[in-house]
């Protein structure tokens, strides 16, 4: 049975009154400050007072270290199941899925004008309709695009491209154009023309 004390004396059932060490009617404390203390029955010392903030600092600092500390820069924090653990981010092998590839790598477009950005879809479709002399963005080196071309005009590519299987482009048909980004600070590209039937 829960027992409570008036002034040193044990008094009621467990039951709190006004009288009771005068709890009822203490003042509210709003913002708790440093020098505030709590009453706490200890299980040693019996009736004691504790300061507020400082047993709290202790304890919860303790508790929440390892989880605080911050680990190697440019690392990722895991969870072993009983601690934080900080270590080099990785991918699986064959853990990117197509699902998660980037849209530059699996979209199709239809450009119109002469403006071909290396970092929108890889298949792009264009019918020219007068000459055109295209201009590249975003390049990316190592990448390679796919434009499917048609249109009885001349397309002209920016300079540092190379037609490297000796193809050339016929108006009246179906091109597929593979173009490589070989160097992308100084412009560099291989072009494979593939005129279909």
């Amino acid at each position: 049975m829960a027992r409570t004390q008036n002034r040193g004396e044990e008094v009621g059932d467990g039951t709190i009154k006004a009288a009771d060490l005068g709890l009822s009617d203490a003042s509210t404390k709003g913002t708790p400050v440093d020098a505030d203390s709590v009453i706490i029955v200890d299980s040693a010392d019996g009736l004691v007072k504790r300061s507020l903030f400082s047993v709290l600092t202790t304890f919860f600092s303790a508790v929440f270290a390892a989880k605080v500390t911050p680990g190697t820069s440019g690392n990722v924090m895991t969870s072993n199941g009983s601690a934080w653990v900080s270590s080099a981010p990785s991918i699986a092998d064959n853990a990117v899925s197509y699902a998660k590839q980037g849209s530059e790598f699996k979209d199709d477009l239809t450009i119109t004008g002469n403006a071909i950005d290396w970092a929108t879809g890889w298949y792009k479709e264009i019918t020219l309709t007068s000459n055109t002399t295209f201009t590249f963005t975003n390049l990316e080196k190592g990448k390679v695009i796919h434009l499917k071309m048609t249109g009885a005009y001349v397309p002209t590519f920016p300079s540092g491209c190379i037609i490297i299987n000796g193809g050339t482009y016929t108006g009246a048909k179906q091109n597929n154009i593979y173009i490589e980004c070989v160097n992308s600070t100084t412009p560099q590209f291989k072009i494979a023309i593939h005129t279909e039937p």
